[in-house]
């Protein structure tokens, strides 16, 4: 086990002094988490961390942002070529929804990948992502689905491709979407 704290302090300027909603938008924000990886066997390892975050607004009618943050992954590496990665968290994340400071984001993830070849790695994902907003009774649920590839023709350069479909469900009538993004990229390293 190796035990760490992460502080987190930042300023968030944004280039356009009020938002579409007529809201200061620029916030100062301070958190603090603790965690420890571990290791149970060189097949199953992880993290896990918690703290706590606020973040205040330039806008007074703004109620500062407070919370949780969470982080947990679990890796087990099932075989030499795959790969089954499990991670949930918790974290503040910001809106453009008036009078809402922002949203309590609750995030689980299932990744598995397996190498095809020694240099061609195929990975699937599926992910649930649950936005509460503070002061506004909506609430989003994300669910994605998609697969990745990644070809490493030699060290130096890499090519990408992937696929991702996103589903959002809102208690808001109107808001529900559904969309498909593909990539296809190439990395080239030195």
């Amino acid at each position: 086990m190796t035990p760490f704290i992460e502080g987190r302090i930042d300023r968030r300027q944004y280039d356009q002094l009020v938002d579409s909603s007529g809201f200061e938008r620029s916030s100062n924000g301070l958190g603090a988490m603790l965690g420890t990886t571990f290791e149970f066997s060189r097949i199953l390892t992880g993290e896990i961390a918690g703290g706590y975050q606020t973040r205040s607004y330039q806008d007074p009618r703004l109620k500062n942002l407070s919370g949780p943050l969470t982080e947990a992954s679990l890796v087990w590496s099932a075989t030499p070529l795959t790969t089954v990665t499990l991670r949930g968290s918790t974290q503040l994340v910001e809106t453009t929804l008036a009078f809402s400071p922002g949203a309590v984001e609750r995030a689980i993830n299932l990744e598995v990948s397996h190498a095809l070849l020694r240099n061609l790695i195929i990975t699937g994902t599926v992910g649930w992502t649950r936005d509460r907003y503070v002061e506004n009774p909506e609430a989003d649920n994300f669910w994605t689905a998609g697969v990745k590839a990644e070809w490493r023709l030699n060290r130096n350069l890499v090519i990408r491709a992937s696929f991702l479909h996103s589903q959002e469900i809102s208690n808001v009538s109107g808001r529900d979407f559904g969309e498909n993004t593909y990539l296809l990229g190439m990395r080239v390293q030195y």
